[in-house]
C-alpha cells in the first residue's frame, strides 16, 4: 500500500545539498536535459515529498536549473530507495545520493519499484508535495492486472528526451524529466486519436501522474498499452542501410516509405475530422496563419544563425559548414519568397504530431505505429498544441529519411549520388504514397506540384530547427542537416 506520511531524516539538508551539487555535474550527460550548449550556474530543490511504498522509500524532487544564459528551466528527479540495488552502475554519471541509512537512486535504476507507481495510476489518488500536489489518474488502467508484475520489467529510452519502463509487454511507462507547464500534447493527441477518433496507429493512453504547483500543471508519467514491435523506424532503416544497400534491402525499405507516407495520411485524417471539440475541430488557414509561418521561419532562420556563430567558436570541426551556411542566409531567406506561400491560404489546419521522424515511429509485423506526440522539445507547450499545417509532419518525415541515408551511407563511404539517387525514390514512394490517400482533402494543395514546391520551404524550416537542436544535443551529428540546408535550392 502507499502511504504518503514519511519522516525525513535529520540529515535531509545534507542529502539536498548534496543532490544539488550531483546534479551540477551530472544533468549536462543527461538526454533530456536541454541546456547542454551552456553552462550550469545553480541546481536548487524547489519542492520535493516523500512517500513509502511497501518498505522502499521515493523522494520525488523537483528542481530549477540556471545557467550561464539566464534561462531557468524545471526538472523532475524521481529517486528510490535501492539498498537491495546488487550491482552498482554501469553509468559514471549515474544520479546517486545517501540520506542517512537509505541508498538512493534514480527510478530508472531500480525499474521493480515502478510497479507501486502503476498501481496508484490504476486506483487513482493525490499525493502533497510540500509546495503542490501529484495526482495519479487512470484513464482505463486495469488495477488487477498491475498486481502481477514483478518480473520482466525493463527500461528503454534513457537515450531519448524522456525515459520509458515497460511492464511485461503490456504497459509501458514514461517519465517526463523536463517539466512543461500546461496540457502537455504527449497525452491530449493520443487520447484523442484512440478514444475519440478510433486511429488504431498510436497506443492507447490508460493512466497519468500531473504535477500540481503554483505555476500550473506539468505531466510526470504516463502510461500507454504496450504494442509488440521490433523498434523504432530510425533503428530499422539504418540497420537496413548499413546492409550495403542490396537490391532487397532497397526494395524493402521503399515499401516502407510506402507504409509510412499511408500511416502519414491516415493520421492526418483522424486529425482533419470535425468531432465537436474545439481543440481538435480544423479550421480554415488565413493570412494571419500564413504570416506567423513565414514569421516562424524567419525566427527559426535568425535563432539558428545566431547558434552556429557561437558554435564557431566552440566547434572546430564543423567549422567550414557552420561559415558556408552563415554566407546563405540571404538564399535562404528567399526560399520563402519563391514558395508561394499564398497557396497555404486554400488549406485547413489541423493538430499534428509535431516532431514527426523515423525515431517517431514503431515497427511491427503489421507495418508501423506512430509514438510520442510531445512535440518539439525546444518550443513551448503553446506553440506545440497550436493547428498547423500538415505538411510540417510531412516535410518532417522526410527528413528523416534523408537523415537516415545520410548518416549512415556517408560512414561507408558511398558516393553523394548513389545516396540521393535512393533518398529521391525513397521520398517519392512516401509523397506518392501520402498524396493518393490524402488529395481530395483540404490538407494538402489541389495540385501535386504545389505540394511538391511548399514541402521544400517546410523542410527547410525542419533543417534549421535540426541545426539548433544539433548543436545543443548532439554536436557531432552536425554536419547533416548543414549538409541539407546547403544543398537546398
Amino acid at each position: 500500500m502507499v502511504s504518503e506520511e514519511t519522516g525525513l531524516p535529520a540529515e535531509f539538508d545534507d542529502f539536498k545539498r548534496s543532490l544539488e551539487r550531483t546534479l551540477m555535474e551530472t544533468l549536462p550527460t543527461k538526454r533530456w536535459f536541454g541546456k547542454k550548449s551552456s553552462r550550469i550556474v545553480s541546481v536548487s530543490l524547489r519542492d520535493w515529498c516523500t512517500l513509502s511504498v511497501e518498505g522502499a522509500i521515493y523522494i520525488y524532487a523537483f528542481v530549477d536549473v540556471e545557467t550561464d544564459e539566464n534561462t531557468l528551466e524545471s526538472y523532475f528527479i524521481p529517486l528510490v530507495t535501492a539498498n537491495d540495488l546488487e550491482r552498482p552502475s554501469r553509468d559514471p554519471h549515474s544520479i546517486r545520493g545517501k540520506l542517512g541509512s537509505w541508498i538512493l537512486v534514480d527510478l530508472v535504476e531500480a525499474p521493480y519499484r515502478s510497479v507501486a507507481l502503476l498501481e496508484w495510476l490504476a486506483k487513482g489518488g493525490t499525493l502533497k508535495t510540500e509546495h503542490g500536489r501529484i495526482s495519479f489518474n487512470s484513464l482505463g488502467l486495469n488495477p488487477h492486472d498491475t498486481l502481477f508484475f514483478k518480473e520482466n520489467i525493463s527500461t528503454g529510452g534513457v537515450e531519448q528526451s524522456n525515459v520509458s519502463i515497460f511492464f511485461d509487454k503490456k504497459y509501458f511507462m514514461k517519465q517526463y524529466r523536463h517539466l512543461a507547464y500546461g496540457v502537455n500534447p504527449d497525452l491530449e493527441v493520443p487520447e484523442f486519436l484512440t478514444h475519440v477518433a478510433h486511429f488504431e496507429g498510436t497506443p492507447e493512453p490508460l493512466g497519468y501522474a500531473a504535477y500540481d504547483s503554483d505555476r500550473g500543471e506539468a505531466l510526470l508519467f504516463a502510461v500507454f498499452e504496450y504494442v509488440e514491435n521490433s523498434g523504432d523506424g530510425w533503428t530499422h532503416f539504418t540497420r537496413m542501410l548499413n546492409q550495403n544497400m542490396g537490391q532487397q534491402s532497397r526494395d524493402s525499405l521503399l515499401e516502407d516509405c510506402s507504409q509510412l507516407g499511408y500511416l502519414t495520411a491516415k493520421m492526418h485524417l483522424a486529425l482533419s475530422r470535425s468531432m465537436g471539440d474545439p481543440r481538435f475541430d480544423p479550421e480554415p488557414a488565413s493570412n494571419r496563419d500564413v504570416e506567423e509561418w513565414r514569421h516562424t521561419y524567419e525566427i527559426t532562420l535568425k535563432a539558428t544563425m545566431q547558434s552556429c556563430k557561437k558554435a564557431l567558436h566552440t566547434d572546430s570541426t564543423h567549422k567550414p559548414l557552420l561559415e558556408k551556411l552563415l554566407k546563405s542566409t540571404a538564399r535562404l531567406e528567399g526560399l520563402v519568397a519563391d514558395s508561394n506561400l499564398h497557396i497555404l491560404l486554400q488549406l485547413t489546419k489541423i493538430r499534428v504530431h509535431g516532431d514527426y521522424h523515423l525515431g517517431q515511429v514503431l515497427k511491427t509485423n503489421k507495418g508501423y505505429i506512430i509514438v510520442d506526440f510531445e512535440g518539439e522539445p525546444l518550443k513551448s507547450l503553446e506553440e506545440r498544441r497550436k493547428k498547423g499545417f500538415a505538411l510540417k509532419d510531412v516535410a518532417g518525415m522526410l527528413r528523416s529519411i534523408s537523415y537516415a541515408a545520410n548518416y549512415t551511407l556517408i560512414s561507408k563511404r558511398v558516393s553523394h549520388n548513389a545516396v540521393q539517387g535512393w533518398v529521391n525514390q525513397a521520398r517519392s514512394r512516401f509523397i506518392d504514397s501520402y498524396w493518393n490517400a490524402v488529395k481530395t482533402l483540404r490538407i494538402v494543395p489541389s495540385e501535386k506540384h504545389d505540394l511538391i514546391n511548399l514541402l521544400r520551404v517546410f523542410e527547410a524550416e525542419k533543417a534549421l530547427y535540426e541545426v539548433r537542436y544539433e548543436l545543443e544535443n548532439r554536436p557531432e551529428w552536425v554536419h547533416i542537416p548543414l549538409l541539407a540546408l546547403l544543398q537546398l535550392r
